[in-house]
């Protein structure tokens, strides 16, 4: 698991205003560019909502 990509991810969804980590994961999974500015790779699969809440 890429925690640090996931911690980026989490300070992008207060900047992008994204209110719900459920609607983080979906646009994660079908914005490839917006998943690798995040900090994620390509083959990195994408965390479930329950990872991120952990």
């Amino acid at each position: 698991m890429n925690y640090p990509a996931m911690i980026q991810a989490l300070v992008v969804r207060i900047v992008e205003r994204i209110p719900e980590i459920q609607l983080l994961v979906e646009r994660l999974k079908n914005d490839l560019k917006f998943k690798m500015d995040c900090g994620f790779l390509v083959s990195d699969s994408v965390p479930s909502e329950s990872s991120f809440s952990e």
